[in-house]
């Protein structure tokens, strides 16, 4: 992250860490997955999901630079 010197902006984010066992989501399960409206940060798109059970969940708030 970057914030900028001219403008002042201030950025802030999350770091999130979440260990647990992945599945592939089950071929029947995709098209109610898909409409969860979740987008992968990096763009693109994915014909890949995960499902993670989580066991331990950690994080910590990032704040501007």
């Amino acid at each position: 992250m970057r914030g900028s010197r001219a403008g002042g902006l201030r950025r802030a984010g999350w770091s999130v860490l979440v260990q647990g066992a992945a599945h592939h989501v089950p071929e029947d399960e995709v098209a109610k997955v898909s409409e969860a409206g979740v987008t992968p940060w990096a763009g693109g798109e994915r014909h890949l999901y995960i499902r993670i059970v989580p066991q331990q969940m950690t994080g910590r708030r990032i704040h501007g630079l």
